[in-house]
């Protein structure tokens, strides 16, 4: 007794390259394709909709939706595969159907991801309305359904073999090199609608993005934009689950995403499950605070952080439940949003809440760094001055399981002499931890091209004064010599060392130097929040204490670390619930 076949539903949105996908799975051998069975069950139950061909269409379609399903269910005509076309709004009705429900059917879900082009044939021959758009029917459907595949038809176009590929993959079924060309004109399995709908996909022998809304800009009706602020959430999430072309080709080579960081001040084991924390986001227009899936956070593109890099950060450690240092970046951060004139209309506590709130929804404890984000908010058009600002500022959290590599802390980086100079503090105060960073990221960039971990960067009068993204200090006749803080970032981890080390009874010394002194240094390291202590073994080539962490480099590791956990063992900023 032969298997039943396969059911594959095509789910899609309006002008998604649908019709082009049955012209594919046409050219199977082992597959039937049927043109949106389900069209006439759905127009049975709006009367109110006119179609030129509805007549025609009650003529030749069965308008019981339960009997088209059972229909389908029962089909047993040799071939191994049942390819559907549907129109996402056409399942109306049947829910719970067989179609939805049995184990035989595989859903895939085509979008578009220039949506508006997904709208653009309302008005020449369907109401401008949120049910035509597909997009809420589409949504209610994938919330029903076990691992449905999310496809977006740009990537169909743009690489059709690799999609194709996603999509048999998906079924269980092998890929036919066929699918990928057809012979131009009307088609025999074609609905009675095609010679309105499908012109030019009638003129195409293969996937192209020359037919149809695929094509040429066009302008967008005040109807559609009025339409596209309703359809947008649905489309979003739909967009935020489909696997893209690029996915698949990463699937197969797959990229090392440590390789960025590693070696460096920021290196660090990729953990797996920081694609999918919560982010904490506050919108300065509501006054709204959310935890959103990473996938899903954003911030709108008139912020001011990201028009104009207008705004603060911090840094910030996550241990055994305590936030490390909180009163001291904290301080700093409103220190510098004062300074910008920025208005954080919260109290410090109630940031912390924030932040707080944010890693135990993610089940956080320790090893974990949280980038906090103040920007001044959203603006009412891409202009700098504060007073075209919407509301308060825009609040992110992001916290991610992160900790430095034992590797780099015991091996050390190398470092260069950047040709970028730190700014005058009445052209940039250094003081303030901004999220203008193009002089760092100029340095930074500088570093990544001459293959090292950082950059050393000078002030205006050639003294060193630290590194793009950490404070430097050096190690000369048994003394710690730190530069001055006139050009650099007032470092909280930084003066946790100066305080260490005389702790220790190592002298120390904040004082103006030149990379000459550098170069003959017995020890070299850096300090940052996120990475500790850190040895430079090379700067401009030159070899720093034979290539090897120094004895004062590793004793300070060893009491920072011990700092931290006496921090955490009570000392301020605890996260009280776990």
């Amino acid at each position: 007794m032969e298997s039943p076949p396969v059911i594959v539903n095509l789910w899609a949105a309006p002008r998604s390259c649908s019709t082009s996908m049955m012209y594919s799975w046409a050219q199977r051998e082992d597959t039937l394709v049927i043109d949106e069975p389900l069209y006439a069950q759905w127009l049975v139950r709006h009367p109110e909709i006119e179609r030129p061909y509805k007549k025609q269409l009650f003529q030749s379609m069965e308008t019981d939706g339960a009997k088209v399903v059972d229909k389908i269910m029962s089909m047993s005509n040799g071939k191994q595969i049942i390819f559907l076309k549907h129109v996402g709004k056409q399942l109306e009705g049947l829910e719970n159907s067989k179609l939805v429900t049995d184990r035989r059917c595989f859903h895939i879900f085509l979008i578009r991801n220039r949506v508006e082009k997904s709208l653009d044939s309302f008005d020449s021959g369907a109401p401008v309305t949120l049910e035509e758009s597909c997009y809420p029917a589409l949504v209610q459907l994938y919330s029903k359904l076990d691992n449905p595949l999310v496809l977006v038809s740009e990537d169909v176009l743009e690489s059709p073999a690799r999609m194709l590929k996603a999509m048999t993959s998906h079924v269980g079924v092998a890929f036919d090199e066929r699918m990928l060309a057809w012979t131009a004109g009307p088609k025999d399995y074609e609905g009675c609608w095609a010679d309105l709908w499908y012109r030019n996909s009638r003129r195409s022998t293969g996937f192209s993005k020359s037919v149809g809304s695929h094509k040429m800009a066009k302008a967008v009706s005040k109807n559609i934009v009025d339409l596209l602020e309703d359809v947008h959430p649905f489309w979003s999430l739909l967009k935020a689950r489909a696997v893209r072309a690029r996915d698949v080709l990463e699937a197969s080579s797959p990229v090392d995403q440590e390789a960025a960081v590693r070696g460096g001040t920021h290196a660090f084991k990729q953990d797996d499950r920081n694609a999918s924390i919560l982010i904490g986001v506050r919108n300065g227009v509501t006054l709204d605070f959310s935890l959103v899936p990473r996938r899903l956070a954003k911030v709108s593109v008139l912020d001011a952080g990201f028009v104009l890099g207008d705004g603060v950060w911090e840094g910030i450690r996550l241990h055994k439940s305590k936030l490390l240092f909180w009163d001291e970046h904290v301080a700093r951060l409103y220190q510098g949003a004062k300074a910008l004139a920025m208005s954080i209309d919260l109290t410090k506590d109630e940031l912390k809440t924030m932040v707080e709130e944010t890693c135990v929804a993610n089940g956080m404890e320790s090893g974990v760094h949280i980038r906090l984000i103040v920007s001044r908010g959203e603006k009412l058009t891409p202009y700098q001055a504060p007073k075209a600002t919407l509301g308060m500022p825009t609040i992110v959290i992001i916290p991610e399981r992160k900790a430095v590599t034992e590797d780099v802390k015991t091996n050390g980086i190398k470092l260069i002499t950047s040709f970028v100079r730190r700014a005058r503090p009445d052209t940039q105060d250094p003081m303030i931890n901004s999220l203008s960073k193009h002089q760092c990221i100029a340095a930074c960039i500088q570093a990544e091209q001459a293959r090292v971990n950082e950059a050393l960067m000078l002030d205006p009068q050639g003294f060193v004064a630290t590194c793009n993204s950490t404070n430097f200090f050096m190690v000369c006749g048994g003394q710690l010599i730190a530069p001055t803080t006139e050009y650099q970032l007032h470092g909280i981890t930084r003066q946790n060392m100066l305080d260490l080390a005389e702790r220790c009874g190592i002298q120390t010394k904040e004082r103006n130097f030149s990379v000459t002194e550098v170069y003959s240094a017995s020890e070299c390291f850096v300090t940052g929040t996120f990475a500790g202590a850190i040895p430079v073994v090379e700067v401009d080539g030159r070899e720093i204490g034979g290539g090897k962490r120094g004895e004062v480099t590793k004793r300070l590791q060893d009491e920072y670390s011990k700092l931290c956990d006496v921090h955490a063992g009570g000392q301020g900023g605890g996260v009280v619930e776990k």
